[in-house]
């Protein structure tokens, strides 16, 4: 069908999109959109729907909220104005980005959530920023709520703890179990602050770091590149930086005393990112770090 197609639907012919960008819907939001409704006898703006696979359904990508507040009002809603569109599952999902920068604020869980399943599509962060115009660093910290349990998400929307990127890693760093009881009992504090969390995860994960001690180069003992046994790969690649430094016409004087240079560089710059890094004391956390993830490609050279 033509993406000029306009369609008039009652709410009972129109159904929420399953991969909806809003997972959440504030009761005053829905009443004050109910009664716009109301008040212009239909919507401002036309929802833009795909055929369902049901008989006369359809779908609706944008104005789930719009539906919701229709709904709100059962026998008294006008009929809505309807535009057809035909767009990919990833494409829909784009366009909720888009559309809801421009209306209400979606909350942050939703957020992430949606940038998860866009994730799951095929597409990288990199491609969500360009196709929505969000910065990266915004896609990847709301990303990070995705992976809390519902209900540490529920307790976020509802306001009982912060959002902030810093206390939700600090969390994700401990088991889901002692995760989920931690972020209980701190939501009981309506000041809670986000280094009071952070401080929490830390000290109830300090007792489950890997042979009860921290690390002292978490990214080159993770990935195994500070280890010469164990790892064929490991050895191949260390084996090449020696043969590379040997045929470097730099290689003279002080380097001559170490057998590869060029790969005792690479974890000595390893450890120097975990030194820098500000959760260098929740070790439990490393294995998901970037750095780590960096090493460990080089070693089994991925």
């Amino acid at each position: 069908m033509s993406t000029t197609t306009l369609l008039k639907l009652k709410p009972k012919n129109l159904l929420t999109h399953p991969r909806n960008m809003r997972r959440f819907y504030p009761s005053e939001q829905v009443r004050e959109m109910a009664n716009s409704i109301l008040a212009v006898n239909g919507v401002l703006q036309p929802l833009i729907v795909v055929k369902a696979d049901e008989a006369h359904r359809w779908i609706v990508v944008d104005g789930n909220m719009r539906l919701a507040a229709a709904r709100l009002l059962e026998d008294r809603c006008p009929q809505l104005d309807c535009r057809v569109v035909d767009q990919s599952e990833a494409e829909q999902m784009v366009a909720m980005i888009v559309a809801n920068k421009a209306r209400y604020e979606v909350d942050p869980v939703s957020e992430g959530l949606h940038y998860k399943a866009l994730q799951a599509e095929g597409m990288s962060v990199r491609d969500i920023s360009k196709q929505t115009g969000i910065y990266e660093i915004r896609i990847s910290n709301r990303r990070a709520l995705a992976d809390l349990p519902e209900s540490i998400q529920k307790l976020i929307v509802d306001g009982k703890l912060p959002s902030d990127v810093r206390s939700t890693r600090a969390l994700l760093g401990l088991p889901t179990e002692k995760m989920i009881k931690l972020a209980e009992r701190l939501s009981q504090n309506p000041n809670i602050k986000i280094k009071t969390i952070i401080a929490a995860a830390e000290k109830l994960g300090a007792a489950k770091r890997v042979g009860g001690r921290p690390r002292k180069s978490p990214a080159a003992e993770i990935s195994g590149a500070s280890s010469g046994k164990g790892r064929t790969c490991a050895s191949d690649l260390r084996e090449a930086a020696k043969k590379a430094c040997h045929s470097c016409n730099q290689y003279e004087g002080e380097l001559r005393k170490t057998a590869e240079p060029a790969w005792a560089m690479v974890v000595h710059a390893a450890d120097k990112t975990c030194t820098a890094c500000p959760l260098k004391d929740m070790q439990n956390i490393c294995g998901s770090c970037p750095a780590v993830q960096l090493l460990k490609r080089l070693v089994n050279r991925e």
